[in-house]
């Protein structure tokens, strides 16, 4: 039986993550919803494949495509920031895996898996090739028992028949098929005016989108040919074709140049020179600077029990002010929002300063003096709970008068 060589669209498995998972953050504040969901996705698949081998192809600045048409993914939101800030983690991650990542100059990833996917099916690599991702272009290499697509956020292959039932075209044909409808995602433009229906119904009959403008007189198209007056106004060509109207002719003239750099844009290069490394192999995912990366990040739902690190709570020495007048000195040496807390059950008022922390014992000492200057003065509190804390002063006091509409709104 051949081992699995699952293929990650990097960038379609970053974006889906980014968007899928819910916002997280580190305790400095630190988005991480993108890298958790990419390790955690890892994991599943080491997990689930501990012996097949995964690589990560990745796009690797302007490509062909750009030169050819400036436009292309011209539509595409920038980035992020709080993605952005994320790529650097995530890449440090591969690495620390030893996940090799694969990039050709002036290529997309989309050529690389397409290269490798041919390889398969040209049976010059000896593994079942699984594309992790959602990109439509890809699901013209799907083969049964050789090449399938993944996507992760479904959980599920994709076969010949599904790539059937999604466009209603066969595999052969969604290139072409792309290339009339366009792709809004990449920026393709297609053909205007013609969506799904028309593009299957015509692929059905013609074949392919060459087939098509060679039914309605146009063979052998080039970039540089100029269609005439004339042979617009000529309609003998579909004069036995019911399916193709002289308004719809008349558009796909009208958008010959469309059509065949939207096919250009939608072909995938599949003779890229590409050595698969099998470095990696899914059992070997948790190396220590991987858990390293992870623990950082307080992962640790992702990390095995058995290599989690003990995080040892540091021991708190509270210092116990003996006067009300050491214990105003103190307060007003605060330069930064300080945590309090008072004790009802052992009769105890905390609060801390930078790393020091206070208590006073309000059997031995008045303090209710400081909370009517707190209430008086209408000083902001902002605190976890706050209902229970100001309960909490309320029974200390008897009664507490709120001065303003911002502490009224805390109950």
């Amino acid at each position: 039986m051949k081992n699995n060589l699952f293929i990650i669209d990097l960038y379609n498995l970053i974006y889906r993550m980014f968007y899928a998972v819910p916002q997280m953050h580190t305790r400095d504040g630190k988005p991480v919803n993108a890298i958790f969901g990419v390790a955690k996705f890892l994991k599943s698949l080491s997990q689930e494949n501990p012996e097949s081998c995964i690589i990560v192809a990745s796009d690797s600045g302007k490509t062909f495509r750009s030169e050819i048409f400036e436009a292309y993914k011209g539509t595409r939101d920038r980035m992020p920031d709080d993605l952005r800030s994320q790529i650097e983690t995530i890449f440090e991650l591969f690495d620390a895996a030893h996940i090799p990542i694969i990039t050709k100059k002036g290529y997309e990833a989309d050529d690389i898996i397409g290269s490798l996917a041919q390889q398969t099916l040209d049976q010059k690599i000896d593994f079942k090739t699984i594309i992790i991702s959602s990109d439509k272009d890809l699901c013209q290499f799907v083969c049964d028992e050789k090449v399938h697509i993944y996507d992760a956020m479904k959980k599920k292959f994709l076969k010949e028949k599904d790539i059937i039932e999604k466009f209603g075209v066969p595999k052969h044909q969604v290139r072409d098929y792309l290339a009339i409808v366009g792709d809004s995602s990449d920026n393709i433009p297609g053909i205007a005016g013609f969506g799904p229906k028309k593009a299957v119904a015509l692929l059905d009959e013609f074949g392919s989108l060459e087939g098509i403008y060679k039914a309605i007189g146009i063979d052998n198209y080039n970039e540089d040919m100029e269609i005439s007056d004339a042979i617009k106004e000529d309609n003998s060509s579909i004069k036995n074709i019911k399916s193709i109207t002289p308004r719809m002719r008349s558009l796909l003239l009208e958008n010959i140049d469309n059509a065949f750099l939207s096919q250009k844009l939608a072909t995938i290069v599949t003779d890229l020179s590409i050595e698969v490394s099998c470095s990696f192999v899914g059992k070997n995912l948790e190396t220590d600077t991987y858990i390293d990366i992870l623990s950082s990040l307080d992962f640790r739902s992702l990390i095995p029990k058995e290599q989690q690190k003990e995080h040892k709570l540091p021991s708190i020495q509270a210092k116990k002010l003996n006067s009300y007048e050491t214990f105003i000195e103190s307060i007003h040496a605060i330069q930064n929002p300080t945590s309090i807390s008072l004790d009802m059950k052992n009769k105890e008022f905390s609060f801390s300063s930078g790393e020091e922390v206070y208590t006073v014992s309000t059997r031995d000492i008045d303090i209710i003096p400081f909370f009517d200057i707190l209430t008086e003065k209408n000083i902001p509190i902002i605190a976890y709970d706050i209902k229970k804390i100001l309960g909490e002063i309320k029974r200390y006091k008897n009664q507490i008068t709120l001065q303003s509409e911002n502490q009224k709104s805390l109950f």
